[in-house]
């Protein structure tokens, strides 16, 4: 298995492959390597220490909204602290971060309306490419559920695909696309992972050669390499602020620390 670590030299993320920049780079997804995840660790405790008054009348954590660019921003989009993140699904740093952070996040902050999270998707490869056309699928509101099911089950599911690159590694300039996203989505098993989370294998499938679904995909890839130019992933912006530092590796504790600093300046 794969273990793709920050070097002793500092973390910097994960980089982006430039995909999608032009109507033949989608080709070069396929030949982008593939990684499988970092060991779970467990999540912290924490108690809240400011004074902003959640707003108790509803659980902020159930309300998905879509942006004009159009990702998903899950919560109050009236939030004090608006947190932005930059993750590929195939990213193991990403699936850690992911493990370690989001149900104290949806917990402490979100749920209450205090906090807001939109998550834009940095796709590097074709099996990112893959399962982000399967997150974003159906019903929004069951969107990051099924994110945090791609990343519990990434070394698995990651396993497979590096499995299923080598073997289609001599038929996939034959293959169209859709094609490959249905076949990889099949045979890694996120047909599968998908249905605990709201999708059937026929609604999964379809979505797989939704050609407006993934133009949307391409538009967005074009965005993040070429105008955000984001170092790596995952790569977080609390406020318009990046979070750390590109040799930091982001963990719950500075995010923790960061958004309370935040929520007190609003006080």
């Amino acid at each position: 298995m794969n273990d793709h670590s920050s070097s002793k030299r500092g973390y910097r993320g994960y980089s982006l492959f430039p995909l999608l920049s032009t109507a033949s780079a989608l080709t070069m997804l396929f030949t982008v390597p593939v990684f499988s995840a970092s060991p779970i660790k467990s999540r912290p405790s924490l108690q809240l220490t400011h004074n902003i008054q959640p707003d108790r009348a509803k659980d902020w954590g159930q309300r998905v909204s879509e942006t004009s660019f159009g990702s998903y921003v899950i919560g109050n989009p009236d939030a004090p602290v608006k947190l932005l993140e930059y993750l590929s699904l195939t990213c193991p740093h990403c699936a850690e971060l992911t493990r370690e952070s989001l149900q104290p996040l949806m917990h402490h902050y979100i749920s209450k309306g205090l906090v807001s999270l939109e998550i834009r998707h940095a796709v590097r490869d074709a099996f990112d490419a893959t399962a982000t056309l399967l997150v974003r699928c159906g019903d929004r509101q069951h969107y990051i559920d099924r994110v945090e099911q791609i990343f519990n089950n990434q070394n698995r599911w990651m396993d497979s695909a590096i499995e299923f690159s080598q073997k289609q590694a001599k038929v996939r300039d034959n293959i169209s696309y859709e094609a490959f996203f249905q076949k990889a989505a099949t045979d890694t098993g996120l047909i599968e992972m998908m249905k605990p989370v709201g999708l059937t294998s026929d609604q999964s499938l379809l979505c797989l050669k939704d050609p407006v679904a993934l133009d949307l995909l391409k538009r967005q890839s074009v965005e993040i390499i070429e105008k955000s130019k984001i170092p790596g992933t995952p790569y977080l912006l609390l406020n318009g602020r990046p979070i750390t530092d590109s040799r930091t590796k982001p963990d719950w504790a500075i995010i923790d620390s960061k958004i309370k600093a935040a929520l007190q300046k609003k006080n």
